[in-house]
């Protein structure tokens, strides 16, 4: 054991961890680093990208033809050992849901979400629609 560390026991087995990093005693250190994992919003054309987390994602794209958003949710496909199910090519495969949302609900969506994070956190800077 090293300076400046102390033992716990888990599962039945001695661990153990560093005095000022410690996941037991100080679990706001754990809570700091998930909040640094944001999660990345941009546009790419007439899509908007929502990237949750390394193996899921949200689309939201305006679909000239059709007058409408479509509106997709992707996550990466695991195997029951746990890891990525990936094609002939070596790329990942995706389970996707996709619909369709009209433009005037979207404008209410957008309306009523914009509420809501009023709502939550008393933000002035959040556009409202009429």
């Amino acid at each position: 054991m090293s300076k400046g560390a102390h033992i716990h026991v888990v599962d039945g087995k001695n661990v153990p961890y560093p005095d000022d990093a410690c996941p037991i005693c100080k679990p706001e250190i754990i809570q700091t680093k998930a909040e640094t994992q944001i999660p990345q919003v941009y546009r790419k054309g007439s899509t908007v990208v929502t990237k949750i987390s390394k193996g899921s994602m949200g689309t939201f794209t305006y679909w000239e033809k059709g007058k409408c958003f479509l509106v997709s949710t992707k996550k990466m496909m695991f195997g029951t050992d746990r890891k990525v199910v990936r094609d002939s090519k070596g790329m990942p495969l995706w389970n996707n849901i996709t619909y369709r949302l009209s433009v005037e609900l979207a404008k209410t969506f957008v309306s009523e979400l914009s509420k809501l994070i009023q709502d939550i956190g008393g933000e002035t800077s959040v556009p409202k629609r009429e």
